[in-house]
């Protein structure tokens, strides 16, 4: 199994990499005694059952079958070839490994990753010596102070202006002996259809990515004129140095704290995870804006077994939250929910406190998931009423459905049954009913039941909402003028509201470029929806302009908000049940809202 390389350099490799630093550094192990223990990380369990001897420096993983020395590890870890761990372990460990000739290919790879690094590097120096420096960039610099980044926080995470010439990189890229090429293969420079090169980022604020070894590989830059007709945000294109998702924000960063802590606190934003790294919560990453996907909770799991989520408080942060979830569950991870304040975000909360005592608290109070969306379930359905409550156990049997340890199930069962005022008999019941659909599923599966097109799942969108995916998807550059004018409060119980924000949110990341590649990212009714939209959209009357007709339809969904928005309001100050702050502060809100 040596493959090429003398036993004499294995044995050096060996003895130079303690198996302990070497796997603590993804799986957070426990001492146990002489040994160290861990969940394994090849299987989901609920009792660890992986365990990592420094004496014999050998690890044994009992549910998988997995054990041997650090080499076995990162090549079932890794999932790589024998001499690709080796190689692996000995750049940690600092000792160097005559390369064998590589063919033409592995070469041109080799050289292909290490010009695209070379120029994520230079670039992000060039981009923060001109940040620092030059008069062009002092708009960045109003944008970091008024939003309270010093200089020296700048500095630590490498952030940098990007000229608003259309080709002052390149130019400069030039000089430093890059090719339009590379920096085009980078996602430095772009083309437009008719074959003209230019810089990608122009004017912005630019945010480096890089990632868990701490190379940048990509960048995200923020726009800084609130009237320009763009999107807010501008991220690199995908490379062979850069994949969205499998990039954490702040990971690089973060990752030993993470370690130590063994917990991750998962928030949204790049300024939120900067904020919490300055007020010294320094166990967190970011999604930086993109959706949270599989790879990210693979990854978090290298280094954690249980996260925080803290996302915004507004409708879009709580449904990511919830997706998020989804996929945390799927890798066996323990998962909490901060509850930030209403309008607040960590960024916000933290501005202006010296040691961030506030967030701590709010991270210390986190509610295990299941125990945050009983209380959501409890506002959003009438407890007062045999039908709420009907609807509210539908929804939290669902979310016991998920919890995968049996008495954590049945513990947060009881709870929901006293809380939605209904027998426990009657709540497991439902469980087990929806624990044997699947199984009824597969079954009628099985006997070749033929799905006809009245079977097909519907997807229920208002006609406000409706108008808007018409409208875009026939004219995506219109994007951005939602961006700027529709508030996501105002698609709050519009039906379709959510896919529409995703929508809205993948193009400012530059995920989509034509509708259908949109389509990839949804559900199957969604993606039934949308192409009969796609295929068939509403005509355009050529006597006004796509801004006017589209303001016409936000006008209208923010009007339908500020009705239900009295109607919600009216009813709490009819209740009884409000302090006289509460009282005070929702009848103002109510009369703004008359007025508006």
């Amino acid at each position: 199994m040596s493959g090429s390389f003398d036993r004499e350099l294995i044995d050096q490799i060996r003895q130079a990499s303690d198996i302990v630093d070497v796997i603590g550094s993804y799986v957070p192990l426990k001492k146990a005694g002489r040994t160290f223990k861990a969940l394994s990380p090849f299987k989901k369990e609920k009792t660890p059952s992986f365990f990592v001897d420094p004496a014999r420096q050998i690890f044994k993983c009992f549910s998988s079958g997995h054990g041997g020395d650090v080499f076995k590890f990162v090549m079932v870890y890794e999932n790589l070839e024998f001499p690709a761990a080796v190689r692996q372990v000995a750049q940690r460990s600092g000792i160097n490994i005559p390369e064998k000739p590589m063919t033409p290919q592995q070469n041109e790879q080799k050289q292909e990753k290490e010009q695209l690094l070379q120029i994520h590097s230079a670039v992000t120096s060039w981009w923060a010596q001109i940040l620092r420096t030059q008069a062009m960039a002092e708009p960045a610099r109003e944008y970091l102070k008024k939003r309270k980044i010093g200089i020296d926080l700048a500095r630590e995470f490498n952030l940098g202006f990007a000229p608003p010439e259309w080709d002052a990189t390149m130019k400069w890229g030039l000089t430093q002996g890059f090719s339009t090429e590379a920096m085009e293969r980078a996602g430095i420079l772009t083309r437009n259809e008719a074959g003209r090169i230019y810089d990608r980022f122009r004017g912005r604020l630019m945010f480096p990515i890089a990632n868990d070894s701490g190379n940048v590989v990509a960048f995200s830059g923020r726009l800084l004129d609130p009237e320009a007709k763009a999107a807010k945000y501008v991220n690199s294109p995908e490379t062979s140095i850069f994949t969205k998702s499998r990039i954490l924000f702040g990971l690089d960063k973060n990752k030993r704290e993470i370690l130590n802590h063994h917990h991750a606190i998962l928030c949204e934003g790049q300024i939120d995870l900067i904020r919490l790294y300055e007020k010294g919560i320094r166990n967190a990453v970011a999604s930086q804006g993109t959706a949270f996907t599989e790879h990210h909770a693979r990854l978090l799991k290298r280094y954690t077994q249980e996260v925080t989520i803290c996302f915004d408080a507004d409708t879009a942060g709580q449904e990511a939250a919830v997706r998020s979830v989804e996929l945390l569950l799927q890798e066996g991870l323990a998962i909490k929910i901060a509850t930030m304040p209403t309008g607040q975000d960590p960024d916000t909360l933290l501005r202006d406190e010296v040691d961030g005592v506030k967030m701590t608290a709010i991270l210390n109070q986190a509610l295990d998931y299941s125990r945050h969306l009983l209380n959501l379930t409890c506002q959003q359905f009438d407890m007062n009423s045999p039908q709420g409550r009907a609807l509210a156990s539908d929804r939290m049997s669902d979310v016991l459905l998920k919890l995968t340890n049996p008495i954590q199930q049945r513990l947060i069962a009881h709870e929901v049954a006293a809380r939605l005022q209904i027998p426990l008999s009657l709540l497991l019941q439902e469980i087990e009913k929806k624990q044997r659909t699947p199984n009824l599923a597969s079954s009628a599966r099985s006997e070749e039941i033929n799905i006809t097109e009245e079977t097909l799942p519907v997807l229920e969108v208002s006609s406000a909402v409706e108008g808007l995916f018409s409208l875009t998807l026939s004219h995506p550059p219109l994007i951005p003028h939602l961006q700027r004018h529709l508030k996501q409060e105002w698609l709050e119980n519009s039906a379709g509201g959510d896919l529409l924000m995703r929508m809205i949110e993948s193009y400012t990341d530059e995920t989509w470029q034509e509708p259908a590649e949109f389509l990839v990212q949804c559900q199957e009714n969604e993606k039934n929806y949308l192409a009969g939209i796609i295929l068939n959209p509403t005509p355009v009357p050529e006597s006004t302009t796509l801004e006017t007709i589209a303001g016409s339809m936000i006008l209208n969904l923010q009007k339908q908000w500020r009705q239900r928005r009295v109607q919600i309001l009216e009813q709490e100050i009819k209740s009884g049940m409000l302090s006289v702050d509460q009282l005070l502060l929702k009848s103002k809100e109510l009369l703004d809202l008359k007025r508006a």
